[in-house]
């Protein structure tokens, strides 16, 4: 998922350089190994919010729910800013 942001971005922002990379067969390999990336600083941080903002103990779906929503939200806009908005 990250890697087509990242592609998105970098294509909008350096065309020059997407032409570059996408010339020298460079650009999908540099998007999936950001990917990776990505998807373990997503876990590493979801399991670092979670120690910081445990689940509540509830039985109400919707409450747990909203809570990872939040989380989820936070993560991934964490990732974004630093990892897929960053020039490459």
């Amino acid at each position: 998922m990250h890697e087509w942001f990242a592609m998105k971005h970098l294509h909008e922002t350096n065309p020059l350089r997407f032409m570059l990379l996408e010339m020298k067969g460079e650009l999908l390999d540099m998007m999936f190994r950001l990917d990776e990336e990505a998807n373990e600083r997503v876990i590493a941080l979801s399991q670092q919010l979670l120690e910081k903002d445990p689940l509540p103990i509830t039985d109400d779906i919707f409450e747990k729910t909203r809570y990872y929503n939040k989380h989820k939200d936070i993560v991934e806009e964490m990732v974004i800013n630093e990892l897929v908005l960053v020039p490459r």
